[in-house]
């Protein structure tokens, strides 16, 4: 069995907002590709909490049926978990088939009639491999997004970025570009069947679309990071997911794992940002903060340095190097800061 790599992969969305920002009575997961079934997750769940002490109703739906597909009483005594099919459903993770075309069956929408908040959090996990991802609730909702991630290093036949978007009205028009021209997409059973440089679809409300960057065996420079920075922009309010699964930080190396996110849109976004070190590996490549530019000239500091360590300009990213972590130990931390709203994972 391979080496795990163990990563803690999240999108942190600044001091201005709390963890509240995940609380709401309406959230979205759209769905995402693996690049191999059941090979970075399996078995599938959500999880539903909240704070409120009276018990109400959650319903579930998936892609753009109207009637529940779940109903869920949950109070802070009383939470739920939904279990979803295992490996590639066509719900939270699509079939190959199901890739790069508009989707009406597949993603989830949870929503309270009371409108009481609650907290939702998608886990999957296989043999090796594990991801958690915390919806963000109405704060997710937005126009203008950058397709973040890291970097995906290494080879092995499940190693692959994805990007799933969901419309929440009709008549979406979604613009994905600005990514590498090199980089490709999955379309179906091809997996370089997108090649332009830019990309269009129009979506009705609670359907989707997934974007597969496949990296696989043979991967282009492209199809590791040429994705990364790329614009998502809409004229009506989306909400995205995005990472890798699986994705790697060894060069030359089949090590992999899951890590997948959920961002808020540009306009949500923060420049102050602090890090926790983890329990990754100290040779700097699995402990790292890695800063997405939304606007050009984007300065980064960090621990209250005067002088920038990098400049970026829009879609643009840099990777901190390790070594700015108050120590190797785990609980050590890094204060970032940038000069214009940027986002960080």
């Amino acid at each position: 069995m391979n080496k795990k790599i163990l990563i803690l992969f999240l999108l942190l969305i600044g001091f201005s907002f709390s963890i509240q920002a995940q609380l709401s009575d309406l959230h979205y997961l759209p769905p995402l590709k693996q690049g191999q079934n059941n090979q970075a997750v399996q078995q599938q769940a959500v999880y539903l909490s909240t704070p409120e002490p009276t018990t109400f109703t959650v319903n579930a739906y998936r892609g753009t049926n109207t009637t529940p597909v779940a109903t869920f009483n949950i109070s802070n005594v009383s939470p739920a978990v939904y279990t979803l099919g295992n490996g590639d459903n066509n719900i939270t993770l699509v079939t190959n088939e199901n890739t790069g075309v508009v989707l009406n069956n597949s993603g989830l929408r949870f929503e309270s009639p009371s409108g009481n908040k609650f907290y939702v959090n998608y886990r999957g996990y296989s043999a090796a491999q594990a991801a958690s991802l915390t919806s963000k609730g109405r704060v997710a909702m937005g126009t203008s997004f950058k397709w973040g991630g890291i970097p995906n290093l290494g080879q092995h036949s499940s190693k692959s970025n994805t990007l799933g978007i969901m419309a929440t009205e009709d008549n979406t028009v979604v613009d994905v570009y600005g990514y590498d021209p090199d980089c490709v997409f999955r379309n179906g059973n091809d997996v370089d069947g997108h090649t332009d440089n830019t990309y269009q679809i129009t979506l009705n409300a609670n359907e989707s679309f997934v974007f597969e960057a496949y990296v696989g065996n043979s991967p282009t420079q492209a199809q590791r990071d040429g994705w990364i920075g790329a614009s998502i922009k809409s004229t009506k309010n989306i909400v995205i997911s995005n990472g890798g699964m699986n994705f790697g930080r060894q060069v030359g190396s089949s090590n992999r794992d899951a890590g997948i996110d959920q961002p808020v849109p540009e306009n949500k976004l923060g420049k102050d940002y602090v890090f926790v070190r983890g329990n990754g590996s100290t040779n700097g490549t699995t402990e790292f903060p890695l800063i997405i530019g939304t606007a050009d000239n984007t300065n980064i500091y960090v621990n209250g340095g005067a002088t920038p360590i990098a400049t970026i300009d829009e879609g643009e990213y840099f990777e901190i190097p390790s070594s700015y972590y108050s120590s190797n130990s785990v609980g050590a931390n890094m204060f970032v800061q940038t000069s214009k709203d940027a986002y960080a994972y």
